[in-house]
């Protein structure tokens, strides 16, 4: 699993799916010390890409990379919902699991003003 390709470079050159997740996570620990949230911090970071283990994600950076001639369907190349949706199902008896869900799908995107509703 890839969590990022290379153009013009074989698979066994891009950046696996699990060394980029703990790369993000020890980086989010690191910056979210002074205001002691390390924990939080590092899980969204664990699971700010795990819908890029999903097959269709998988097949979507072949595609990008011209390594396969199937069609593609280019819509189906979203991958931070995956991890929002864990943290609010898996976190719902915690506050925080809504929002890290927030961070987490908002992380390309970035953040929607939800003060107003």
């Amino acid at each position: 699993m890839y969590a990022h390709s290379l153009t013009d470079q074989p698979p066994d050159r891009w950046q696996p799916l699990d060394v980029h997740a703990s790369a993000v996570a020890g980086m989010a620990d690191m910056f979210a010390q002074p205001f002691h949230s390390g924990a939080w911090a590092s899980l969204s970071g664990s699971l700010h890409d795990i819908g890029k283990a999903r097959v269709s994600f998988q097949n979507y950076l072949r595609f990008c990379n011209n390594l396969t001639d199937a069609d593609y369907d280019a819509s189906d190349r979203t991958h931070s919902g995956a991890g929002a949706v864990w943290a609010v199902q898996a976190l719902s008896r915690n506050k925080v699991g809504r929002l890290l869900a927030y961070i987490i799908a908002g992380h390309h995107a970035g953040l929607p003003d939800w003060i107003g509703g």
